[in-house]
């Protein structure tokens, strides 16, 4: 037997902050997972945290991250409290320097939540005082059937960098205490906009490459280079 709490809700944030200039001098910066209240601070450039199983029958959750792919989870069952903050620091390489370059910072989105009436998932996206938001609503729920999986969505902020400076990205994902609500989030991170040839590295081994486009040649010119 478990009690449904009238609300469930998930907090996913990303911050796009800027730091003054790509000099990996420092550590990079710390992934936190918190559990039940006990907080983990991670080093390390992936990492897995279950949390403390209440009720071995109905209440776990679960939180993994991996910085190289820019991808973090969330996975809860009867309302697990749970929350991960995933951090790192980027810079793009192989662009003019001193030139100001503007792409953007994306955050793709898979999310289900079910349970009682009102539980939703919330995400929000935010740069400074610049933010996004959008909900995920709650499904009729019985507990023997997995959440239905919600329609992909995408957060983007678009940043503006000069040459190699660095900027820090956080994603956080958060479930608020509760029984009764099942679900998962999964954000992914990526970049778009870049011009051909840029490169984006980041602290903690994420690295992506904007392909360069393909140059047009005549059939003469390729007969002749197999002359």
């Amino acid at each position: 037997m478990f009690r449904i709490r009238d609300c469930l809700r998930v907090v996913a944030l990303l911050a796009v902050l800027p730091v003054v200039a790509h000099a990996q001098s420092t550590p990079c910066p710390t992934t936190v997972t918190l559990c039940d209240g006990i907080a983990t601070s991670w080093t390390t450039s992936t990492g897995t945290r279950t949390c403390p199983v209440v009720d071995p029958e109905y209440t776990f959750g679960e939180l993994t991250f991996d910085h190289a792919t820019g991808r973090s989870t969330m996975r809860f069952q009867y309302g697990g409290h749970a929350w991960i903050l995933a951090r790192d620091v980027y810079h793009v390489e192989d662009v003019a320097p001193g030139v100001p370059v503007t792409f953007d910072v994306r955050l793709d989105l898979v999310a289900s939540v079910c349970g009682a009436d009102g539980a939703h998932v919330q995400v929000t996206h935010g740069v400074g005082d610049a933010t996004a938001y959008t909900q995920y609503d709650s499904y009729p729920f019985h507990w023997e059937i997995p959440c239905p999986v919600d329609e992909p969505r995408s957060l983007v902020l678009p940043v503006t960098v000069v040459g190699a400076a660095e900027f820090a990205v956080e994603t956080r994902l958060e479930s608020d205490p509760g029984s009764g609500g099942n679900g998962s989030v999964t954000a992914r991170l990526s970049f778009e906009g870049l011009p051909p040839g840029a490169r984006v590295r980041s602290c903690k081994g994420f690295v992506f490459d904007v392909p360069v486009p393909a140059i047009a040649s005549s059939w003469g010119r390729v007969k002749s280079s197999y002359r």
